[in-house]
């Protein structure tokens, strides 16, 4: 059992690596199922369930060293390489999905809130409600939302592992749906000539050399313009 703050980062630092490492050396089918990130995420949970290290006033202050001032500068540096251009250019239409999807996982969140509640700890709400905060805006939301509601650390695992366990089994529905791509498309009117459009809005070059690139019969001449 980890007692000590840097045994505790190595492990951290280890399994930060292992899964992406493994990605690239053996490409094995299961990381199409289930990306490096998410095995990351099940692994670290899964450590932190068996007990791997002791929650000590030591390692505490490590994880909220890395919480308060490690994670918002990563964060910080993974945002500089969003492309506002190409969110923009999916269109009023599925950014209004994203909002949709928001809203649903907050009523739902709410729904089970008020059906469960006799069965809840007395903190059951702050969990769900930091649940809520990392499926609608990631880990910063969490902290952000677990540190303004007073959740206590000794919940957080439970959390985490319900999220893990959530998102897996999301991840797993979502790629067996690739089968019926087309015709959900099909079914909801989804153009696939979307996807063209938006690369020929965002290259720098001149729209004269997009033509011969857009597929013939993918799209009219006004969609260029």
């Amino acid at each position: 059992m980890i007692t000590t703050v840097w045994p505790y980062l190595a492990v951290m630092l280890l399994a930060a690596g292992v899964f992406p490492v493994l990605e690239r050396a053996f490409a094995w089918r299961v990381f199409g199922v289930l990306p490096p990130i998410v095995w990351t995420y099940l692994f670290v949970t899964a450590l932190a369930v068996a007990g791997l290290w002791t929650a000590n006033d030591e390692i505490g202050a490590a994880q909220k060293a890395v919480t308060t001032l490690v994670l918002p500068a990563l964060l910080f540096l993974l945002m500089t390489t969003c492309d506002l251009r190409a969110i923009l250019a999916l269109g009023p239409r599925v950014l209004a999905v994203f909002a949709c999807a928001m809203l649903t996982i907050l009523f739902a969140i709410v729904i089970v809130c008020t059906a469960m509640r006799n069965a809840l700890p007395p903190e059951g709400w702050k969990m769900l409600a930091a649940l809520s905060a990392t499926w609608t805006g990631g880990s910063a939301n969490l902290v952000a939302v677990k540190q303004s509601i007073g959740l206590s650390d000794d919940l957080l695992p439970a959390v985490l592992l319900a999220d893990a366990i959530c998102y897996s089994t999301w991840i797993v529905l979502l790629f067996s749906a690739a089968a019926i791509a087309k015709r959900f498309d099909e079914w909801t009117g989804a153009r696939e000539r979307v996807l063209p459009l938006i690369k020929t809005k965002l290259d720098p070059m001149p729209l004269r050399n997009h033509i011969e690139w857009v597929e013939p019969g993918t799209a009219q001449a006004g969609d260029l313009a």
